[in-house]
């Protein structure tokens, strides 16, 4: 949904892939002013069944709590399904650059490397860190397009509250499999 949502296309996605079940807020911040937009649009729009909220993501309702569930993961669904009918494959982010290493070695360098860089980035205050390494991941990582990509940021104003502007990206050939250039 976050996709769709931070998307440059926001609004025309959010028709094309739901017509006039899921209603379009433009971003704003969070708060009383938005809940009374959102309020005004379900009156004006009784069938609509959720809201997609522009750069923060996705909302519904029901009258009771499984329905909602099951309309929120629906539109997470539909979201999914009309990227992934979009997907270009082996050119998605301009192609790959590099090939992933295979899982075993892949673990065995990452055993290696997470605890010297926390060692060095913990060393002023604390960081929590997660590894994935997921094919999706992978495929974005190694792409020609993914160095670049970096530099945009996190996808929604209110995500620079946890996950900071810009993620740790080293630009590295895993082929090489040279551990000390990817330390330095």
């Amino acid at each position: 949904m976050i996709a769709v949502a931070a998307s440059v296309n926001q609004e025309r996605l959010c028709r094309e892939i739901y017509g006039d079940e899921v209603l379009y807020v433009p971003w704003q911040r969070p708060g009383f002013d938005i809940g009374l937009r959102i309020e005004s649009l379900i009156e004006e729009n009784p069938k609509a069944k959720g809201v997609l909220l522009g750069h923060h993501g996705m909302s519904s309702w029901s009258n009771d709590d499984r329905s909602c569930y099951e309309t929120a993961l629906e539109i997470i669904d539909r979201a999914t399904a009309y990227i992934e009918a979009r997907d270009r494959g082996e050119r998605t982010f301009g192609g790959q650059r590099y090939e992933p290493l295979a899982d075993d070695e892949r673990r065995h360098l990452l055993a290696e490397v997470i605890p010297w860089l926390r060692g060095r980035i913990s060393v002023e205050r604390r960081f929590v860190g997660t590894v994935q390494d997921d094919p999706q991941m992978l495929r974005f990582t190694g792409s020609l397009d993914g160095p670049p990509s970096r530099e945009l940021g996190t996808s929604c104003p209110d995500h620079f509250l946890r996950t900071k502007i810009k993620p740790l990206f080293v630009d590295w050939n895993p082929e090489t499999r040279d551990v000390e250039a990817l330390k330095a």
